[in-house]
């Protein structure tokens, strides 16, 4: 994907948060969006620094998560091409980061700085309007991971994943995806298994 395949790429991501006429978008500075690529292993952020960009992921993927004091892992979430990741929360809280994000990849982001965005979306309704349906959106994203994990067995979890991102299995290793699920890598061969048998 060339240059201009990546922006038009980057419109049709924001346009579908919420219609923004191609003027407006046309209006943005030349620098709002800065190209970042990491290579594989690389933190976009790492927990306890602030965080300070938004980020839309163009190719790749990164992951989301928490660590205990004890060193535990808990993947908060995977995020794909076409998504925005950046921990609203920490972006919000301006404090130390609470999560990690790392790549699993070489990863083509665009960045734009969290406050200059803010300023945006204060001065211009479509971008209020814009930042208003990324928080919904985000926050729909976080109370369907919730429930799942508060209501669904492993199996359920499992199949329901499957079902909203079948490409998942080929993007993440086995111990990658148990690790979302919340379910050890044995646990998981034993639930596709017993698929495969029914």
């Amino acid at each position: 994907m060339d240059l201009l395949d990546e922006k038009e790429f980057l419109y049709k991501i924001c346009n579908a948060v919420v219609p923004i006429p191609k003027p407006v978008w046309q209006a943005l500075p030349q620098t709002f969006f800065r190209r970042k690529i990491l290579g594989a292993g690389e933190f976009f952020l790492r927990a306890g620094k602030e965080a300070t960009e938004l980020a839309i992921v163009l190719s790749g993927v990164l992951k989301e998560s928490y660590q205990t004091a004890k060193g535990d892992e808990y993947v908060k979430s995977y995020i794909f091409p076409g998504e925005f990741t950046g921990s609203y929360f920490d972006l919000l809280n301006q404090g130390p980061s609470t999560c990690s994000i790392r790549t699993l990849q070489e990863v083509t982001l665009y960045v734009a700085p969290f406050s200059e965005f803010l300023e945006l979306s204060q001065r211009d309704t479509i971008w209020k309007d814009f930042r208003l349906r990324l928080v919904e959106l985000l926050f729909c994203k976080k109370a369907k991971r919730e429930f799942e994990l508060l209501t669904m067995d492993a199996k359920d979890r499992y199949l329901a994943l499957r079902q909203e991102k079948p490409e998942l299995e080929t993007l993440l290793t086995q111990i990658q995806l148990a690790s979302y699920l919340r379910i050890t890598p044995v646990s998981l061969s034993r639930i596709k298994k017993s698929l495969r048998k029914n």
